[in-house]
């Protein structure tokens, strides 16, 4: 029982290295995706083609592999690598609501800025360590992010989710034509 205790703290001291490392822009962090699930996000994608969503991902080490598929299936997802970007990004978006996928390294600030902007219609935080970013969830104060949808690890929890929430959304616009 010890050993498996050790195990698990030194695995666990270990995603927080990395986290950290990756956090500071030490060292990039590469995840493993799969053609399944960029057909589940590019299918996702789809269901927005003509439709008044748009779908945001702000991260600064988005993989390559990621933006260039989705960007083939078509044109109502963008990629932001800064904040600044982002900012100008949302600022031109017009009638349309967005749902925003943000690295955890910049999930406090786009939270605090970005929480109440009429636009964003929900916030999905993508991240290696789900726990460092848990207090954003679990603040214990009146004023949670309500639009906080999640924090996800896995391209296969983000995906589904967010698909869910497209549809979602569908529906609810669909009833106001």
């Amino acid at each position: 029982m010890m050993m498996a205790s050790n195990m698990l703290t030194a695995t666990t001291e270990r995603k927080r290295k990395i986290q950290q490392q990756t956090d500071d822009g030490l060292i990039p962090f590469k995840r493993n995706i799969t053609e399944e699930q960029i057909e589940t996000m590019s299918n996702l994608v789809l269901l927005t083609r003509d439709e008044d969503i748009t779908l945001i991902w702000f991260d600064e080490n988005i993989e390559q592999e990621i933006t260039g598929k989705l960007n083939e299936t078509h044109d109502h997802i963008q990629f932001y690598l800064t904040f600044e970007l982002l900012n100008d990004a949302i600022a031109q978006v017009k009638n349309e609501k967005i749902l925003l996928i943000v690295c955890g390294k910049y999930s406090h600030q786009t939270l605090t800025s970005m929480h109440d902007h009429e636009k964003i219609h929900s916030i999905y935080i993508f991240c290696i360590d789900k726990q460092s970013y848990q207090n954003l969830v679990d603040d214990g104060s009146d004023k949670k992010c309500s639009k906080l949808v999640g924090i996800y690890i896995e391209y296969d929890q983000l995906f589904e989710q967010v698909g869910k929430q497209v549809i979602a959304t569908l529906k609810h616009l669909s009833t106001f034509l």
